[in-house]
């Protein structure tokens, strides 16, 4: 498990940030589960058109076919959370 700050003009820009550094050290595990708190996050991630964050979007997107094309058992989960859901069972 990675933790660690990205400071970046806007709240999506440090949420990518803070996950493309966090990929750069997925090396050790054979799978990489993403919590990300809203749509818009994941929607910035795979918008290859044009917009503020297409550079970091480019960077994620590289770093997680090398991730998947180094082993054939390498796995990537997108999963959404709620931080209204701190501290509910399960």
């Amino acid at each position: 498990m990675q933790s660690g700050t990205a400071f970046a003009p806007t709240r999506i820009g440090a949420l990518l940030q803070a996950l493309l550094k966090s990929l750069t050290y997925a090396s050790f595990s054979n799978e990489i589960r993403i919590f990300l708190p809203d749509r818009s996050i994941s929607e910035s991630i795979f918008n290859t058109s044009k917009h503020p964050f297409l550079f970091l979007s480019r960077a994620l997107i590289d770093q997680m076919i090398l991730f998947l094309s180094a082993h054939p058992l390498h796995h990537i989960f997108l999963h959404r959370y709620s931080v209204k859901w701190a501290g509910l069972p399960g």
